[in-house]
């Protein structure tokens, strides 16, 4: 949660446009990407699956639900804009990654937005990754383990799937609901807008 204390410069372009709103943070962590616009926005979930980042995010008066991407316990078309930042990189699948995406399709009124991002695979793009010592899971290199060193000074792994040049806008393309608003490069990670129609 330290390391995680204001949102990325598109992340807040798009939360920006989002005013009156009602919308969620799926992975919301310990809240940082909807903190400064709760007020703005008629409402904002969050939703994490980490039971001890909800905690924190409920802290700082917001409404959390503990759950996955996989699964959203939120009704047909009840919000306007969905966030899914640093998430669907954690998914061991691309038929998880595609069942994410059909889900805050799901969720999303028409017309709504979605916001993802996800950690690029390049190695020239992504800096930060491969300053790690890495734990390839896979011949592509895509599928790795990367080492978080925890308060107390332990080390864990955590899975990774990182994203080649194109393959977010091929994932979000296989929703058929889906159009692509905006797609792009941001400190590591690939984003994209897209619209359900």
């Amino acid at each position: 949660s330290q390391t995680r204390y204001k949102p990325w410069p598109v992340v807040a372009d798009f939360m920006a446009q989002q005013g009156g709103c009602v919308g969620v943070d799926l992975g919301c962590g310990n809240g940082k990407n909807i903190f400064p616009w709760r007020k703005s926005c008629a409402a904002i979930l969050g939703l994490d699956y980490s039971q001890e980042l909800a905690k924190l995010a409920r802290k700082s008066h917001y409404d959390v639900l503990r759950g996955t991407v996989a699964k959203v316990p939120l009704k047909d078309g009840s919000v306007d804009f969905c966030l899914s930042i640093a998430v669907l990189h954690h998914l061991s699948s691309k038929e998880r990654r595609v069942q994410a995406v059909a889900e805050m399709t799901r969720i999303l009124r028409v017309g709504g937005q979605m916001l993802i991002f996800v950690w690029a695979f390049e190695r020239e793009r992504n800096a930060s990754v491969y300053r790690h010592q890495l734990t390839l899971l896979d011949d592509t290199g895509q599928d790795v383990l990367v080492p978080w060193r925890t308060p107390d000074g332990r080390s864990e792994n955590r899975f990774y799937h990182l994203f080649k040049e194109g393959e977010l806008e091929a994932l979000v393309k296989e929703v058929s609901e889906l159009r692509i608003v905006r797609s792009g490069y941001d400190r590591d990670n690939y984003f994209i807008i897209a619209r359900k129609q």
